[in-house]
């Protein structure tokens, strides 16, 4: 439906457009004092973010005067690698952080695109990016400061459990297609234990195994915690 009424205003906007090419100066011209002006209607409305044009002189037709956008209608645009893109799907929860709050602000994305591009990176080396598009859905009141072309770190959440196994890298090992850990066993043994799949996240790694049966790892520093709440979140900056 979001999707649906977007179409509908951009065709609105196309068809205002078309109207104001036909126009003939003779039409537009009005006098106000001393000059003889022509009257320019935007096409949609909204607050004025941007002047193309600044001084005085022979525009073409059809060419740009003004930027115009709705501030209270902010979306955020991450373009991200296109293996990382394929992991990411419209509904996620996504938190967007260093805007300038102190609280990092919730959004969901809305949209992958299905077209990529090149990008040329900082060093020089050729990738090819998806445009994702993210809706805030916090109030308006919370970052009515943020407006057009400010930069934000949007983290998106790929996965997330209320009830998992936190486990550090370096007690993971890979068993065939399972993780397995050593766990601590009665008599001072040390006995493998495997478990689900295991998903990376900021500042350790997650063995998705049953929490009801938690053992004692083989060393205190590879030690985990069940019914820990933890999530998988893909950065983009």
């Amino acid at each position: 439906m979001d999707e649906a009424k977007a179409t509908l205003e951009m065709r609105e906007s196309e068809y205002a457009q078309a109207k104001a090419r036909l126009l003939t100066p003779t039409h537009a011209v009005t006098r106000r004092g001393e000059c003889e002006c022509v009257l320019v209607h935007s096409p949609v409305s909204g607050t004025v973010l941007r002047l193309v044009t600044e001084s005085e002189g022979i525009v073409q037709p059809g060419a740009a005067l003004v930027e115009v956008g709705d501030p209270a209608r902010l979306e955020v645009v991450v373009d991200l690698l296109s293996a990382e893109a394929v992991r990411v799907r419209a509904g996620q929860r996504v938190l967007v952080e260093a805007w300038g709050g102190e609280q990092p602000l919730d959004g969901v994305v809305r949209r992958v695109e299905p077209f990529g591009f090149m990008k040329v990176s900082a060093l020089g080396i050729e990738e090819q990016r998806v445009n994702v598009i993210i809706d805030l859905t916090e109030p308006r009141d919370r970052w009515e400061r943020l407006g057009h072309g400010y930069r934000v770190e949007p983290r998106i959440v790929l996965w997330e459990s209320d009830d998992v196994l936190r486990i550090p890298l370096s007690a993971l090992f890979r068993e065939g297609e399972w993780w397995a850990v050593f766990v601590a066993r009665e008599a001072g043994r040390a006995a493998p234990r495997w478990g689900g799949s295991a998903e990376w996240t900021r500042g350790g790694n997650h063995l998705g195994a049953p929490t009801g049966r938690a053992h004692r790892a083989a060393s205190e520093r590879s030690r985990y915690r069940p019914g820990t709440n933890r999530a998988a979140c893909l950065s983009a900056k």
